[in-house]
């Protein structure tokens, strides 16, 4: 992972174990907006629909961040002996 990928994922880290109830909390309302944006972009126009497309697999890769935050956390300590 890079310099700057490893800076995000400690910090998210950081956040979903400072409130467990508001990380729940935020992880549910952030795949609801998740699939409202997702149902919008199939009513964009044609010439609009790559954008559309590289915004949802955005938004899918934070949401798979998100979800698995303890992995990708416990990966980086494994990747930094121990720290993170």
């Amino acid at each position: 992972m890079t310099e700057v990928r490893d800076a995000y994922l400690r910090a998210t880290h950081e956040l979903s174990k400072a409130d467990p109830a508001k990380w729940a909390t935020f992880l549910e309302a952030f795949k609801t907006y998740m699939v409202y944006e997702m149902e919008r972009a199939l009513s964009m126009q044609a010439h609009e629909a790559l954008i559309g497309i590289g915004m949802g697999r955005r938004m899918r890769d934070l949401k798979d961040d998100f979800t698995h935050i303890e992995m990708l956390a416990d990966k980086l300590r494994k990747a930094t002996y121990g720290t993170l």
